[in-house]
């Protein structure tokens, strides 16, 4: 999973795709919130945590009702993308750019993959927008920072 940052990537997307790189080679583990093994809403949950810091419920049924819902077209970084991958089975990840996301695959562990393939179009439920840039601009250029809180604001907890 090795991604090559361009320096003109959004400073938001910049940090997310670190945050996954430095979670590369974590498995998946059902309950699971930490690089030793996560499943995909504590995976989430940890990112947002720990390089956003914002709190995000714990489990993708309550990830679903955070922030607002957005259309499949007004994807930008950092939004949550929501699939049902089964009757009963829903499956979180991170926009990040270009039909990207970051997630937790069961098989994998922490990836990137492709929204436009066709398991994942299929599977496409929703999107909701948990984070936002103020008017000013985007967040920090730092990479390795989190944005500041006055750049950021969280929307619906």
């Amino acid at each position: 999973m090795a991604h090559v940052n361009p320096p003109d990537l959004p400073a938001l997307e910049r940090t997310l795709r670190d945050a996954t790189a430095a979670w590369e080679d974590t498995p998946y583990v059902m309950g699971g919130t930490s690089r030793s093994g996560a499943d995909c809403s504590g995976f989430v949950m940890r990112v947002f945590e720990n390089r956003l810091d914002r709190s995000l419920p714990r489990s993708t049924r309550q990830q679903v009702s955070a922030g607002i819902e957005i259309g499949r077209d007004e994807l930008r970084a950092g939004d949550l993308v929501l699939f049902r991958t089964g009757r009963k089975t829903r499956h979180v990840g991170i926009y990040l750019s270009e039909n990207e996301f970051a997630h937790v695959s069961p098989s994998r562990g922490v990836t990137v993959s492709d929204m436009t393939t066709s398991y994942w179009q299929d599977a496409y439920w929703t999107a909701r927008r948990v984070v936002r840039p103020t008017t000013g601009g985007t967040p920090s250029s730092t990479a390795t920072s989190s944005p500041a809180p006055s750049q950021e604001t969280p929307y619906g907890w």
